[in-house]
């Protein structure tokens, strides 16, 4: 396969996909490698290094994406970019779609495949080419927070750790994921009283075990979140719906209640961020005010520390770039259930759920790709944005998709693509294949629902002494 590797073009973007390294794995393995000129120099990897592993050196982007077969980028394609996409070329970097319209229009309008780093997701219900640059950002929030907050920058002149005698600032920060926690570290090892929120009574647990003894954990509701940030000096939004929008969970009308010169750093701003008088800005005009809180809201902040970002992302993109490479878009994606759900747009058609929901469009099929694998796609009752939608299949709220509830053998779980869905898919696939599984698959929906549909108590995955119990209201909803 051609593989191609443009030089990064968004503002002070000066990340690269594809490492030396990397190039060096792709043509060893018979794969062409062409990289624009000068793509590696901002993350310190000069053309030289490309050349010397077997690379090819192309002059302008043009020409790059005109002969690659699949292009690996960082972040999306901007509009200059937008005319050089084509039909059925691979684009595989971050899109984040649910936040950007333009952009999924123009990339079902060249028939591409867009494979998008950021719903990769695994049975876990890890996202393992988010997790490096959610780290990366969660850690830049504090750093950018610390630094806005002095008085020459518009912020309110505020230590965050404050000194002997004098207290240290308080920081509020929304979802307790990877972005959480690793913004919760900083904070923390700085000296502040950081205030950390989550829906996710176990992920609270986790975080009150693992976390300093000067970080609070809060339940996130509508008071809490309100509570924390009239005391904060600095908020950090945390908040993801992979795939989708993310939930304005601070109002503008509540910044009015914040203090004068406060700062709010949304990492989730690529998502359509959770402050609702959030606007993406760039690493050259990264600030503004309203009503007197300073907002910084680049969506590309690890860009502003491109050696580490370019090593950490690499390090987790490469093996699914190999992968494809190897086995072509369809066979990967066939044979690897996680990397199918890195597919939003298909051939002209939005395939995955919460971008076809936030852009108001049509779900495709992506080739069957999205369909179980055993036979009868959603198992002989209608697609759910068909009409005539069966009347027991319920909303899914986390998946942004209709999934039937009852798994006695008429529905196909892997309508959702969740961990736990795909498990039972698969069960049910080795015991119509006489292989065994599961006596009996339980009647409750996937524990990452934050919906029980009228189910009291737990919901139960799995049976005997290896069940799992869930409490009743568990969703992951404020995790990024």
């Amino acid at each position: 396969m051609v593989i191609g590797v443009p030089k990064e073009i968004k503002t002070n973007e000066n990340r690269v996909a594809l490492v030396p390294a990397g190039a060096e794995a792709f043509t060893s393995r018979g794969h062409t490698v062409l990289v624009e000129k000068g793509a590696g120099v901002g993350s310190g990897f000069p053309d030289e290094a490309y050349t010397a592993v077997g690379a090819t050196i192309l002059a302008t982007a043009d020409e790059v994406w005109a002969k690659a077969e699949m292009i690996m980028k960082v972040k999306e394609p901007i509009a200059v970019e937008w005319p050089r996409m084509k039909m059925g070329q691979v684009i595989y970097t971050y899109f984040h779609f649910a936040a950007a319209e333009e952009l999924t229009r123009a990339v079902i309008k060249s028939g591409a495949i867009a494979i998008a780093y950021e719903t990769v997701q695994l049975a876990t219900g890890e996202l393992p080419l988010l997790t490096p640059m959610s780290e990366v950002a969660g850690r830049m929030a504090v750093q950018e927070g610390a630094k806005y907050l002095e008085k020459h920058f518009g912020g309110s002149g505020v230590l965050l750790g404050g000194v002997p005698g004098v207290a240290p600032a308080e920081v509020a920060i929304i979802g307790g994921g990877v972005v959480g926690i690793n913004a919760a570290k900083m904070a923390a090892g700085l000296g502040a009283r950081v205030t950390i929120l989550d829906i996710s009574l176990d992920r609270l647990r986790y975080l009150d075990d693992v976390l300093a003894a000067n970080v609070t954990t809060l339940f996130s509701n509508r008071h809490n979140i309100l509570d924390a940030i009239k005391r904060a000096d600095l908020v950090i939004g945390a908040v993801l719906l992979p795939g989708a929008k993310a939930p304005h969970l601070v109002k503008r009308d509540d910044l009015k209640l914040m203090k004068p010169g406060s700062v709010i750093v949304d990492v989730a701003v690529d998502q359509g961020g959770c402050v609702e008088t959030i606007k993406p800005t760039t690493h050259e005009n990264p600030t503004y005010f309203v009503d007197g809180i300073l907002h910084y809201a680049v969506a590309n902040m690890p860009g502003g520390v491109p050696r580490t970002s370019t090593l950490a992302l690499t390090n987790a993109t490469l093996s699914y770039g190999l992968r494809l490479a190897r086995d072509g878009w369809k066979k990967a994606c066939k044979e690897d259930s996680g990397l199918k759900l890195g597919l939003n747009v298909v051939e002209g058609k939005v395939v995955y759920p919460g971008v076809a929901e936030a852009c108001g469009r049509a779900l495709g099929g992506g080739d069957g790709l999205l369909k179980c694998r055993t036979g009868g796609g959603w198992g002989g009752l209608p697609h759910p944005r068909s009409s005539g939608t069966a009347p027991n299949i319920p909303f899914h709220a986390n998946h942004r998709i209709q999934t039937p509830a009852p798994f006695r053998g008429i529905a196909c779980a892997g309508a959702c693509h969740c961990g736990v869905c795909r498990a039972r898919c698969d069960q049910r696939r080795r015991r119509r294949a006489g292989a065994g599984g599961a006596a009996d698959l339980p009647d409750r929906l996937c524990p990452r629902d934050s919906r029980r549909l009228g189910v009291p108590g737990q919901a139960t995955v799995g049976a005997g002494p290896q069940a799992r119990h869930y409490p009743a209201e568990q969703s992951r909803h404020h995790r990024f």
